[in-house]
């Protein structure tokens, strides 16, 4: 028998760098005892990188990291899963309210109250793209892709609408539009899919997206052997 070892994801054969073992499952999702399924072929090195590039990634934003909530496995942190949104999928329920996007709160798995946004349809991709109000001082909207705004004189070719909690939130919204130099002016205000705050909780099909930002793509280069 050999002690001899290489790092399954890189080319690491130094013995001082295979001193722990890795988690074939994040613990995240939970441990399982003697039956912990567990590694010793990664290297310190790629464990850490992947512990820290991966596993938070999928423990945190992810429905099965969610899912967790449903298990009492309840996260210590305070803050909400960022890159994971819940969009309203079918307009027979949500009526005008269909795409509107709600966060998960990252300590009870709850659904966040939803935030003032803005819905532009792109006609060249056939979706529609939400901005929050932070982003819309950044936002670009070409004609070839979007349509072109009303004016005075005529009506434009735009698909676009505002969804917000509130009155104020809506305002403020269109505050920011005009500011960003974007004329919307608000139209028939939609009806509220939820009913009244008394009545019965009501259940809508989602969909679910999470989101992977660069560092996360060079975690699944690696992964890949891609240099």
């Amino acid at each position: 028998m050999s002690s001899y070892k290489i790092c399954i994801y890189c080319p690491q054969t130094d013995p001082d760098r295979f001193r722990g073992v890795e988690h074939v499952i994040p613990q995240g999702f939970g441990r399982f005892g003697s039956e912990t399924p567990t590694l010793d072929c990664v290297c310190d090195d790629c464990n850490t990188y992947f512990g820290r590039e991966l596993d938070l990634l999928l423990t945190r934003d992810t429905y099965e990291g969610i899912s967790r909530y449903s298990r009492g496995q309840v996260s210590s942190e305070e803050r909400s899963q960022k890159r994971l949104s819940l969009t309203l999928a079918d307009p027979a329920e949500a009526g005008d309210f269909v795409g509107l996007r709600v966060a998960v709160d990252g300590t009870t798995g709850q659904l966040m109250p939803p935030a003032a946004q803005f819905h532009a349809h792109n006609f060249k991709t056939g979706e529609d793209e939400v901005y929050f109000l932070r982003q819309i001082p950044y936002m670009t909207l070409p004609e070839a892709d979007y349509g072109k705004p009303g004016t005075k004189s005529e009506n434009g070719t735009w698909r676009c609408k505002i969804l917000a909690p509130s009155r104020e939130a809506h305002d403020e919204m269109v505050e920011a539009l005009q500011r960003a130099g974007i004329d919307f002016r608000p139209g028939t205000p939609f009806q509220n899919p939820w009913g009244s705050a008394s009545s019965q909780p009501r259940s809508f099909l989602v969909e679910i997206a999470s989101e992977v930002d660069k560092p996360h793509k060079r975690a699944i280069a690696k992964i890949l052997g891609v240099r």
